[in-house]
This record gives structure tokens, sequence and C-alpha cells, in this order.
């Protein structure tokens, strides 16, 4: 998915996945339309959302997801948000 749509496209393309598994996911790309980042940068990124998201299912038992991608004056934020168990 990133190879054919980039990171925009494969983060929609991860949300639509997890709906699909029965998760409820806000996905919320801002800025992203310029971002050029290299392909080993992009996969780096995709992987962490990734695995954050896998983390919150598996681990927190959540079920609805945000996930967020600001990009703002040259800065990638990544956000995600989850309504599982949470830890002490």
């Amino acid at each position: 998915a990133l190879a054919l749509s980039g990171l925009r496209g494969a983060l929609e393309d991860l949300a639509q996945d997890l709906e699909r598994q029965g998760l409820s996911c806000q996905l919320e790309l801002i800025g992203l339309d310029g971002l050029a980042l290299e392909p080993d940068r992009s996969v780096m990124v995709y992987r962490i959302v990734q695995e954050l998201t896998h983390n919150a299912v598996k681990h927190a038992g959540a079920k609805h997801l945000l996930l967020q991608a600001i990009q703002h004056e040259g800065r990638l934020t990544l956000l995600v948000e989850d309504d599982g168990k949470g830890f002490d």
C-alpha cells in the first residue's frame, strides 16, 4: 500500500482493515498532502502506527481507536488514542 498510494493511502487502508475486524476507527490526516518522506521513513511511520494499533487491541482490549497524523511546519506528529483498559 505504501508503494502504491503513499503513507496517506496506507494509513487509510489500515483504518479500513481495523473497521473490517469490527473496531471503530477514526482516522484524521491533516496536512499530509504535501508530505514527502523518504521511503524508509514512510515504512517506519506506518509500522509504528501498525504496532500501536495492534497493541491497543491486543493488550488493552480497545474497541475504538482515534488515529491522527498531522504535518505542521516540517514535523509529523502521530497520535493514537483508544478506549482500552489502560494500566496504572
